[in-house]
């Protein structure tokens, strides 16, 4: 990623953040798998770690699938999380990857609310 186009990425990123508060982290994953971009709420961002996830399903199954959906994971043991995935529409454009604190979705969904004043105690 060149130095212009990181940075544009990485404001892109902390806009997102802080427009979506659902949404803890973004990364960028170039077309090989590595990471070239992370922007968190709960980490520092990093810029060009190289991390390899050229076998991992949210890499490999975003390329093949378009898009890829990750199983809810639990944060410290209380709050719900997911992971999304999805790649790009030009050949060399990689994958975006956000972490989702589903917590948060709840919250905000009328359906839920309605659905928690509905349930029987």
């Amino acid at each position: 990623m060149v130095g212009g186009h990181a940075d544009q990425r990485r404001f892109d990123g902390l806009r997102l953040l802080r427009q979506v508060p659902a949404v803890t982290e973004l990364a960028q994953l170039d077309a090989s798998g590595k990471e070239q971009l992370r922007v968190s709420r709960l980490a520092m961002d990093v810029i060009g770690s190289q991390t390899d996830f050229s076998r991992d399903p949210k890499f490999t199954e975003a390329v093949a699938k378009k898009v890829y959906y990750g199983p809810v994971y639990f944060r410290r043991e209380s709050e719900p999380y997911m992971t999304l995935a999805l790649a790009g529409t030009g050949r060399d454009a990689g994958v975006s990857v956000a972490e989702v604190n589903l917590k948060l979705i709840w919250e905000v969904s009328p359906r839920s609310r309605s659905a928690s004043v509905d349930r029987p105690m």
